[in-house]
């Protein structure tokens, strides 16, 4: 461990105890956090996985949507396509942010459960993969160069993948057994800082000869497997290519097509298998390396920066495949733009249902508003209120009339006869009053 780019075993003699340090706990926790925060180059391998992580996720699950979604796409090959979809979808989703902390804190800080549990999901989820690739080169190579010796039907495909996953499983047990954490031996530990801890195998050299037997029976032979099969089925195409000219009759047109989609299919593939050979070709490198003790006098800054790349190459590869996918079969690239046209249509549906609620919500503030306001109108306007029936029902009359505060009706204006019932002057008898012209006419009842 460095601090202010000086190695802490140089300050203090070797012989000396963490007792006899004089930094404080919080003196001790400065410097960790000074020298784990992440560097320039760091923080660009962090937007990277940012990418990869999203890109990867999106098209993996776009990958299994679309298989699950078409009957035409439900194929034997796009069956172990869809179980290596899920495979890059489980490590990236479940592996990739864990790797992304650990490698730029240089720590690991979630417990031992989940340093087994997550190491152990991700060399599954790989050597699904690396099977899986292998079962698709194969079941190729039998329908395209043997087609009538051996057929592989959907339920042998469902089989097959469920073995692929028991085997990888089964192998990787040992990250189960042998994962511990080791606590960084220049920290001391009574300060409670989890920081620097690294989670590795009890048994370096147990774990060299295991990750010996990974390279040569999960990366060399898989390899050596499909670049048989894949060449053999190169010569078999081009074979079919020579038989003979094509005529014009449906059985030729229809072979020409199987044809064509048979080498656009070979060539997906080859891709995809040539990717996987690349980009997991220097985390195999490095694990032997490591193990093997032939790194412990890189420098740091080396170290960092060939394991960061290591393993983002491998979550590369597996956010890479849908693309590929997407480039190199038209079967694929219709679903996406399928599935792709499908969420920006539900996502402006959903817009406009927001859109249209709070305009509901701002016709409802209106109206309620106005309510009030017509509320605070009869409030201030009673004699008007309680005048407006008997005006409507009881007077006839052409021209306006003035309604005083008192209740009294002025017709000054009129010029027909109207008639009005008001209270009388003389107690509780009730009198007529005609208005004719203007003049008023007292008859008593």
């Amino acid at each position: 461990m460095t601090t202010s780019g000086v190695n802490v075993t140089q300050v203090y003699p070797e012989n000396e105890t963490i007792s006899q340090y004089d930094w404080t706990p919080e003196e001790w926790h400065a410097k960790v956090r000074e020298y784990i925060f992440p560097d320039v180059y760091e923080w660009v391998f962090v937007a990277l996985y940012v990418i990869v992580f999203t890109v990867g996720l999106g098209g993996n699950f776009i990958v299994c949507y679309a298989v699950w979604k078409n009957k035409h796409l439900r194929t034997v090959t796009n069956y172990f396509l869809v179980n290596l979809a899920c495979a890059d979808f489980i490590v990236i989703l479940v592996c990739l942010p864990f790797t992304l902390v650990q490698d730029i804190s240089q720590s690991w800080l979630f417990g031992l459960v989940m340093c087994k549990l997550v190491i152990y999901v991700q060399q599954v989820s790989v050597l699904v993969s690396v099977l899986t690739l292998t079962a698709i080169s194969m079941e190729r190579y039998m329908a395209i160069c043997h087609p009538l010796s051996f057929r592989v039907s959907k339920y042998k495909s469902i089989l097959v993948i469920g073995m692929v996953w028991l085997l990888s499983m089964l192998v990787a047990v040992p990250n189960l057994v042998f994962l511990t954490l080791f606590p960084d031996n220049i920290i001391p530990s009574d300060i409670g800082n989890i920081w620097l801890t690294a989670c590795m195998p009890a048994d370096l050299k147990t774990e060299f000869v295991y990750q010996l037997f990974l390279t040569v029976a999960y990366y060399l032979l898989p390899l050596f497997i499909m670049g048989f099969t894949y060449i053999r089925i190169a010569v078999c195409l081009w074979k079919s290519t020579l038989a003979g000219p094509a005529t014009n009759n449906i059985a030729s047109d229809s072979n020409a097509a199987t044809l064509r989609n048979r080498k656009r299919t070979a060539k997906m593939l080859i891709m995809v298998v040539v990717l996987f050979s690349v980009c997991y070709l220097p985390v195999y490198m490095l694990n032997i390396l490591r193990y093997a003790g032939l790194m412990d006098k890189t420098p740091e800054l080396t170290v960092s920066v060939i394991t960061l790349t290591a393993r983002f190459l491998c979550y590369f590869n597996s956010a890479i495949n849908p693309v590929i996918y997407n480039f190199m079969s038209e079967k694929f690239k219709k679903e996406f733009r399928v599935v792709c046209w499908c969420c920006l249509q539900l996502n402006y549906r959903r817009n406009q249902r927001g859109t249209n609620a709070s305009r509901t919500q701002n016709h409802s503030s209106e109206a309620s508003r106005q309510v009030r306001k017509v509320a605070t109108v009869r409030q201030t306007q009673p004699y008007e209120d309680k005048l407006r029936p008997l005006l409507s029902t009881d007077i006839h009359r052409h021209n306006r009339a003035t309604i005083y505060k008192d209740g009294s009706l002025d017709y000054s204006d009129s010029r027909t006869e109207m008639t009005r019932l008001k209270p009388s002057n003389h107690g509780s008898r009730v009198c007529k009053d005609t208005y004719y012209n203007g003049s008023p006419a007292h008859h008593p009842t």
